[in-house]
């Protein structure tokens, strides 16, 4: 039944007399939502049983005995801000979040919808007010909430508690979400898993999962990524393969002319020890020299001793011959020595 309607029925201004065939306190009490009818003192007229049992009373208890102040006891009840007052004033319908409180002290949250009741002359003899119970939407903010600060701490394991909502709409709500934060991070999950492996040095770990949209973009970006270091690697490897046997020619070169190098000091050394030899022959040679001089000069002087000192001459002469011998040998080996090197 919309508002208008009962309203009208409530006035007495159901032109087709649809209120006078039904009992409209059966009606009200029917009603699938918290709401009750009062008075212009604002006495509780009738009420529904969704009403009672939310906030914890009896029939008996309530109508005609209880103001809507003393049955819901929120905020606003009995201040300037009164709701039903404020309709019955301006004979408009009011709506505002606000909290009641139950018989055993537990509040919550409601949307309250108020609307006046008039007579045939349009004096205000009373109001409506329909009840809203926002528990599970307190509640599915707080979940909301939560998630989020979890997330923006790293903490994306997080998920709803479908069990705190109090009705099935809102335990589908929460559990949609949690199906929803599975789907946005299996693959960031994957991806993490690939990227720890990448850090092992794994560069075969690839993305397998069937993703779609930009999940497909994440995947597809993420494996070529993979793709590209692990060539990239391979083309390190072989320079460096490369790099390596330049390296072993470089080292067998340098040992080759250290070998060379070593030889033509050898050579140059035993020069060195022909030259020396060669210096000592040409001294002995000049000492025979004079001691031939001397002889002949000898020989000049003493002409009568001619045979012996001729005899003496031809053996110095003889010596003389063969150091000279000697040092042309000397000679030919130092050729050989220069060719060789």
């Amino acid at each position: 039944m919309r508002r208008c309607e009962m309203l009208a029925i409530l006035n007495n201004k159901d032109k087709n007399g649809w209120g006078k065939k039904v009992d409209l306190d059966k009606v009200i009490s029917a009603v699938a939502t918290p709401m009750f009818v009062v008075d212009e003192n604002l006495i509780v007229r009738n009420v529904s049983d969704v009403a009672l049992k939310t906030l914890g009373y009896s029939r008996g208890e309530v109508v005609g005995k209880m103001t809507c102040a003393e049955l819901c006891k929120t905020p606003l009840c009995g201040t300037a801000n009164c709701m039903v007052r404020r309709c019955m004033r301006t004979g408009e319908t009011i709506i505002e979040e606000t909290e009641a409180q139950t018989r055993d002290g537990r509040r919550v949250p409601i949307e309250a919808c108020c609307s006046a009741i008039f007579d045939d002359k349009g004096k205000p003899i009373g109001g409506m007010e329909v009840i809203l119970d926002r528990t599970d939407q307190e509640i599915a903010m707080e979940e909301i909430n939560r998630l989020s600060a979890a997330a923006e701490a790293g903490q994306l394991n997080e998920r709803a508690d479908p069990e705190k909502a109090s009705t099935e709409g809102f335990k589908r709500l929460f559990q949609g979400i949690n199906d929803m934060l599975d789907a946005i991070l299996e693959p960031i999950g994957e991806a993490v898993t690939v990227i720890d492996k990448l850090a092992a040095f794994d560069l075969t770990a690839r993305m397998e999962g069937e993703y779609k949209g930009d999940h497909a973009r994440l995947k597809n970006s993420l494996n070529a990524a993979m793709e590209n270091l692990q060539e990239f690697v391979r083309q390190v490897a072989a320079a460096a393969e490369q790099v390596a046997a330049a390296a072993e020619q470089v080292s067998s070169g340098s040992q080759a002319l250290s070998q060379s190098t070593t030889e033509q000091a050898s050579a140059v050394e035993e020069v060195s020890s022909s030259l020396q030899e060669l210096v000592s022959m040409a001294t002995q040679n000049a000492d025979s020299a004079k001691e031939g001089k001397s002889i002949t000069d000898s020989a000049r002087a003493n002409i009568a001793d001619g045979v012996e000192s001729m005899r003496e001459l031809s053996q110095a002469i003889e010596r003389i011959k063969s150091s000279a011998d000697e040092t042309s040998k000397i000679i030919k080996t130092i050729d050989e020595i220069a060719f060789q090197t």
